[in-house]
């Protein structure tokens, strides 16, 4: 679990001190009084799953933020489930981070934890692997799922998504 215990256990930690909401804005944290339920307002939390990645994006953060090449595993993810109950509006579950969420070793076990929750799942990738074998498999637990595509053409598309090729994404996209 490593890695993530370091995200999951300051917060853990101000609950307990009844600080119940650090909200980053830039650089600034805005901390919640004592009975008050900032987290209410908190309809969808972004979920990342892994640091691994398939593309060398130029205008991604990843290799100077996280390059671990790590994935949360099972225990790691019922863990932070142990985190919802203080966000007693959450819907939506957004599978989304600086690593590719379909990446993940244990994809189908993630999403079928995730599914019985009783909270939407979305997923935000960058399509690869939105094969036609993927999307019969995972696609119908997803609620939605958005691609990221950053150029109109194939040549833009490349140079901006290192790594990826254009017509075999939209071949896939097109089903």
């Amino acid at each position: 679990m490593g890695k993530w215990r370091v995200i999951l256990q300051p917060l853990h930690e101000l609950m307990k001190h009844g600080i119940q909401r650090v909200r980053q804005f830039g650089k600034r944290l805005f901390f919640a009084r004592r009975g008050e339920n900032p987290l209410s307002d908190i309809a969808c939390i972004d979920l990342e799953i892994t640091t691994f990645c398939n593309l060398a994006c130029r205008c991604c953060p990843r290799k100077s933020l996280v390059n671990s090449g790590e994935s949360l595993d099972l225990k790691g993810l019922r863990k932070a489930y142990e985190f919802f109950p203080f966000f007693p509006n959450l819907k939506t579950i957004q599978l989304v981070g600086l690593g590719e969420a379909t990446l993940h070793p244990q994809l189908a076990k993630v999403v079928e934890y995730l599914s019985g929750t009783g909270k939407q799942l979305t997923l935000i990738t960058n399509g690869i692997m939105a094969t036609p074998a993927f999307m019969k498999d995972l696609l119908g637990s997803f609620a939605s799922v958005r691609v990221s595509l950053d150029a109109a053409t194939p040549e833009t598309y490349e140079k901006v998504r290192q790594g990826a090729s254009f017509s075999p994404l939209i071949k896939n996209l097109s089903g």
